[in-house]
Protein backbone atom coordinates (compact mmCIF):
# COMPACT_ATOMS: atom_id res chain seq x y z
CA UNK A 1 0.00 0.00 0.00
CA UNK A 2 1.12 3.55 -0.55
CA UNK A 3 1.31 6.03 2.30
CA UNK A 4 -1.87 7.70 1.05
CA UNK A 5 -3.75 4.41 0.91
CA UNK A 6 -2.64 3.55 4.45
CA UNK A 7 -3.62 7.01 5.67
CA UNK A 8 -7.12 6.80 4.16
CA UNK A 9 -7.65 3.25 5.40
CA UNK A 10 -6.48 4.03 8.96
CA UNK A 11 -8.16 7.47 9.05
CA UNK A 12 -4.94 9.07 10.32
CA UNK A 13 -3.35 12.43 9.48
CA UNK A 14 -0.52 12.38 6.93
CA UNK A 15 2.17 13.30 9.47
CA UNK A 16 1.08 10.56 11.91
CA UNK A 17 1.10 7.99 9.10
CA UNK A 18 4.52 9.11 7.91
CA UNK A 19 5.99 8.98 11.43
CA UNK A 20 4.47 5.54 12.10
CA UNK A 21 5.81 4.13 8.82
CA UNK A 22 9.28 5.47 9.62
CA UNK A 23 9.23 3.78 13.04
CA UNK A 24 7.93 0.51 11.56
CA UNK A 25 10.66 0.57 8.91
CA UNK A 26 13.35 1.35 11.53
CA UNK A 27 12.14 -1.66 13.55
CA UNK A 28 12.25 -3.89 10.47
CA UNK A 29 8.50 -4.55 10.40
CA UNK A 30 7.82 -3.05 6.97
CA UNK A 31 9.91 -2.57 3.88
CA UNK A 32 9.73 0.34 1.49
CA UNK A 33 9.81 -0.14 -2.28
CA UNK A 34 9.43 2.21 -5.22
CA UNK A 35 5.89 2.52 -6.59
CA UNK A 36 6.42 1.90 -10.30
CA UNK A 37 3.41 3.86 -11.66
CA UNK A 38 4.56 6.99 -9.77
CA UNK A 39 8.22 7.17 -8.71
CA UNK A 40 7.42 9.96 -6.20
CA UNK A 41 5.46 7.46 -4.10
CA UNK A 42 6.60 4.42 -2.15
CA UNK A 43 4.99 1.09 -1.41
CA UNK A 44 5.05 -0.22 2.13
CA UNK A 45 4.95 -3.97 2.55
CA UNK A 46 4.85 -5.96 5.80
CA UNK A 47 7.86 -8.15 6.42
CA UNK A 48 7.17 -11.76 7.36
CA UNK A 49 7.32 -12.50 11.06
CA UNK A 50 8.88 -15.78 12.07
CA UNK A 51 7.62 -17.74 15.05
CA UNK A 52 10.26 -19.47 17.17
CA UNK A 53 10.06 -23.26 17.01
CA UNK A 54 9.61 -23.57 20.76
CA UNK A 55 6.71 -21.09 20.88
CA UNK A 56 3.37 -22.42 22.04
CA UNK A 57 0.51 -21.34 19.80
CA UNK A 58 -2.97 -21.31 21.23
CA UNK A 59 -6.11 -20.78 19.22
Amino acid sequence: MTQGQIRRHALLPARTTRDALTKLEDDGLVEEEMYVPDARKRLYLPRPVSVPEDAELTA
